[in-house]
């Protein structure tokens, strides 16, 4: 636990679980890119805009609770 942030958590893998972690990344950003390989430039953008929004609103919204 962040003793700053209670929102966030640190996480430390072990040997096994760093190897793991290095499998698993590759695939899962080459999943990304198929997915996101169905928007334009301007619909990426906008999802862009639209995850950041929310994810600051997000944050405001756990900082008032």
């Amino acid at each position: 636990m962040d003793d700053t942030d209670r929102r966030r958590s640190v996480l430390r893998l072990s040997a096994a679980g760093r190897a793991v972690y290095e499998q698993i990344v590759p695939v899962a950003r080459a999943y990304e890119r198929r997915l996101l390989a169905a928007l334009n430039a301007d619909d990426a953008a906008a999802l862009d805009r639209i995850l950041t929004r929310l994810q600051t609103r997000a944050g405001q919204l756990a900082d008032d609770a």
